[in-house]
């Protein structure tokens, strides 16, 4: 069955969230956050409140 999770996500999560599932190092200029723990079933313990708006 699957399931709701109520975390705020936005589009920079995506990149973050394939190298971690690849293993791969996140470069330290990235901004966002994995999504590896939620796809795990997991609640994230740090996580975005709101999202950003570029001009």
């Amino acid at each position: 069955m699957g399931s709701v999770i109520n975390a705020f996500t936005e589009n920079i999560d995506i990149m973050l969230t394939v190298l971690d599932l690849l293993d791969l190092d996140i470069p330290l200029q990235c901004d966002g956050h994995s999504l590896k723990t939620i796809l795990c079933g997991k609640n994230p313990h740090e996580w975005h409140q709101g999202g950003t708006l570029g001009a």
